[in-house]
């Protein structure tokens, strides 16, 4: 029987693979109650499923001040937790500073933009500043993208993964993560096309959807070398996230890579 599987099985750790979750959050937002939002209680979670690494960002739109939030949890946690540096597209004129304070200072490991929240398109020329910089700096930026035909909201159009195709074209060297890999079904699908077609495009498999078949499906498409496990913690559990990926009919090569090797590559990770 496969080895992550057979561990799944008896309720055991993951404890002889390196696993780095891509996709976690930090403190309260406004919109959900997340009882379980503490260093100690995430990495309470992580120990049980064998998690080494959780990458954050905050949940807050203003920076620096969610910045600093996530800098204080690494501080307290250095070597469970890594951190993206969240800049908002409605002040261009401090993201530079703010990416280099972030990097250089406090020696964050990526960058998180939220389109939806900020209400501004992917492709907004006040975003030039993180495609730039993280080409420079040769660090992945994680984009949160959603896409659905199955209900109507306005805000969608701002995150739709479409948009990154263009993105990716005009910074070939920069490393994009699409966020949730579009969310929904017909979401997916769409940022499937758009890693198809650009090499520096990875997905992340953490989604409140959970679909069968997507894990094989992104695999068989883009290969597993490009496809990155992540969990939304603490907004989501990371046990079904997991699990997903676990149960997949792929090899045990490919969750591996999955799991945890492709995002140790990506930002330059020891496995420890």
């Amino acid at each position: 029987m496969d080895h992550f599987v057979s561990t799944a099985n008896e309720g055991k750790p993951f404890r002889d693979t390196f696993v780095f979750d891509c996709h976690g959050h930090l403190g309260l937002y406004q919109s959900f109650y997340i009882p379980d939002n503490s260093g100690d209680q995430i990495i309470n979670v992580l120990d049980k499923l064998g998690i080494n690494k959780l990458a954050v960002s905050t949940f807050s739109q203003m920076a620096p001040f969610g910045n600093d939030i996530v800098a204080r949890m690494i501080s307290d946690y250095p070597k469970r937790f890594i951190g993206y540096a969240r800049v908002n597209a409605n002040y261009p004129g401090i993201m530079r500073s703010e990416l280099i304070r972030c990097v250089d200072e406090l020696g964050f490991k990526g960058i998180k933009i939220h389109p939806y929240l900020d209400q501004v398109f992917i492709g907004d020329a006040g975003y030039k500043p993180v495609w730039e910089f993280a080409t420079e700096r040769n660090i992945p930026i994680l984009i949160h993208t959603w896409n659905s035909l199955r209900y109507n909201d306005p805000l969608l159009k701002f995150c739709a993964p479409g948009q990154v195709k263009k993105i990716a074209r005009n910074y070939p060297d920069a490393k994009i993560i699409l966020g949730h890999s579009g969310g929904e079904y017909d979401g997916i699908l769409e940022s499937i096309e758009v890693a198809k077609d650009a090499p520096n495009v990875y997905l992340d498999t953490a989604s409140s959807r959970l679909y069968p078949g997507v894990v094989e499906m992104m695999v068989n498409a883009v290969g597993a070398e490009r496809i990155l496990y992540g969990s939304d913690v603490p907004f989501l559990s990371p046990i079904p996230q997991i699990g997903k990926i676990i149960y997949a009919a792929i090899d045990e090569s490919e969750k591996q890579m999955i799991l945890g090797l492709n995002a140790a590559k990506l930002f330059g990770l020891k496995k420890e």
